[in-house]
């Protein structure tokens, strides 16, 4: 017999024993599946029947109607579970039986005493229970307890049970894994003692041919895998013999091939040199262009800083605008005092009503200068901000601007999107749009002026639309608008750097996008971030 059969047997047995194994698992698991769906029913309701304990208790200290539907409700799925569920077993099949009784039981009384506790109310002797209702409250709290002791009872034989057969399933599987073992062994001890003989055989001549001696020859013994390994492999030494001599005459022209790789190798070291110079020219032009590369973004933070230096004159105008009211407030309060003190009308409450007014307009003041110092504050490195605190604190800047032009800001927010960047730059982009649209407003005259700021997320990204009613941009320079230094509005009114460093800063500073094109009466800026 062949040692492939030998194995196949082997193999084949096994898995024979394994796939009866299989269909003896799966039919316990099946079973251990139905005894934890029982488990799980029992214990379900060992709960419901505690929940209706409980309610039961607080019906009768609080008798209200609330507590009764309540009851009524876990009385009845406790009846629907009850009636729907069947057990195989005897015993578990008497326990639900009974379970059964003692919960119509308890309906019938439980509806006896909610009748005359009711009927009690309703003629205004509540408080004062009869001997009736006395009895009829102690034998529905000795049913719930019995009914809940029984619950528990099955809940505890189904633990029990299924404790049980899990132990004999592992039982039954550790005996049949040993016997399944005990047979894999026996067999593969009385196959591998041919195998083994053969093997040894084997290893003996090829420790021989190792040694150096190529005129050694294997028996083959059977006619099997291991008799023909045995012929192939006097084959194979026959080939070695042959191969020795081919190699020994190789050994010459190995020398000769040695000397001119030598030769071949000075010349390499050669070329080796050139290539060194090469690279060293290589990273002298690397470093130039690295050079260059700082000096690029040397001068792009340049243009950011000339941009927020342009902004600063507007920002001062718009610092003036912020202050006007609160400085005429502050001087209405100051300029009241003496007069209400010529009057006689002046007293301690009055005065620190004043200076609390007056203290309170002063802390605006300072909190705007606040906003202003830290919107020219450089951000130092990216951090996660809200998108509508970053509009909030652009339009605390200029909104004095806007309120003196008589130009509405209406804003619309659809979320409270998250931005990974940095928040004065965003903000110093949503102001130069911003101013961009109040002048183009101005300059036109529009009617009705309005600025409309929608904030919302698509794909996952924050979105700011800025739209205005100024008529929109000429098609004519919408191409150039964010191109470094170009204005429409003259040398003297603009510098042209305002949305060019905002297509910087969206774009390449947070890996955004900036877009302009008009809509309907007026122009349309989007920020994707």
């Amino acid at each position: 017999m062949s040692i492939r059969k030998r194995l196949a047997a082997i193999a084949i047995l096994p898995l024979a024993v394994a796939l009866l194994f299989s269909l003896y698992v799966i039919h316990k698991d099946r079973h251990l599946r139905d005894h934890r769906k029982e488990l799980q029913f029992a214990t379900t309701l060992a709960q419901d029947v505690f929940d209706l304990n409980f309610l039961s208790d607080r019906y009768l200290i609080y008798q209200e109607r609330q507590i009764k539907d309540q009851w009524l409700t876990k009385h009845d799925a406790i009846g629907k579970r009850l009636a729907e569920k069947r057990f195989a077993d005897r015993g578990n099949e008497q326990l639900r039986e009974k379970l059964r009784r003692v919960h119509r039981e308890m309906g019938y009384i439980f509806t006896l005493l909610s009748n005359d506790l009711d009927t009690r109310n309703e003629v205004g002797n509540a408080g004062q229970p009869d001997e009736r209702s006395e009895r009829l409250s102690g034998v529905l709290l000795i049913k719930a307890r019995e009914m809940f002791t029984a619950a528990v009872h099955l809940a505890n034989k189904k633990q029990h049970e299924l404790a049980s057969i899990r132990e004999r399933f592992n039982f039954s599987v550790i005996v049949l894994f040993i016997a399944l073992a005990s047979v894999i062994s026996v067999i593969s001890a009385l196959s591998s003692r041919s195998i083994i003989a053969s093997i040894a055989r084997l290893r003996s001549g090829t420790e021989i041919v190792a040694a150096g001696n190529l005129d050694h020859r294997v028996e083959p013994v059977a006619d099997d895998e291991l008799g023909r390994l045995a012929r192939a492999f006097n084959e194979m030494t026959e080939r070695l013999q042959s191969a020795d001599a081919n190699l020994r005459n190789s050994v010459a022209a190995l020398r000769l091939e040695v000397e001119e790789r030598k030769r071949a190798e000075e010349k390499a070291r050669s070329l080796n040199d050139e290539l060194e110079e090469t690279i060293a020219a290589l990273e002298e032009e690397i470093a130039d262009h690295q050079q260059t590369g700082e000096e690029l973004r040397d001068k792009e933070r340049l243009l950011i800083i000339q941009s927020r230096q342009a902004a600063m004159g507007e920002m001062i105008g718009n610092i003036a605008h912020q202050w006007r009211q609160p400085l005429n407030l502050l001087g209405l309060i100051v300029q009241g005092l003496p007069e209400s003190s010529d009057r006689g009308e002046i007293n301690a409450e009055d005065l620190k009503v004043s200076s609390n007014k007056a203290m309170q307009v002063i802390f605006h003041m300072s909190q705007t200068i606040d906003d202003f110092r830290n919107f020219f504050r450089p951000d130092k490195e990216k951090v996660s901000f809200k998108v509508c605190d970053a509009v909030s604190r652009a339009l605390s800047i200029i909104e004095g601007s806007f309120t003196s032009s008589m130009i509405t800001i209406e804003t619309r927010a659809m979320g409270d999107p998250v931005i990974h960047g940095y928040p004065n730059e965003f903000s110093q982009v949503l102001i130069n749009i911003l101013l961009n649209a109040r002048d183009a407003i101005e300059e036109r005259k529009v009617d009705n002026p309005r600025v409309t700021i929608t904030i919302d997320t698509k794909d996952d990204k924050a979105v700011v639309i800025i739209a205005d009613n100024a008529g929109g941009i000429s098609e004519e320079i919408m191409d150039k608008i964010f191109d470094p230094y170009f204005t429409t509005r003259g040398p003297d009114k603009g510098t042209g750097v305002g949305l060019f460093m905002s297509k910087i800063i969206i774009e390449k500073n947070m890996n955004g996008a900036l877009a302009a094109h008009n809509v309907g009466n007026g122009a349309e800026f989007r920020i994707e971030v």
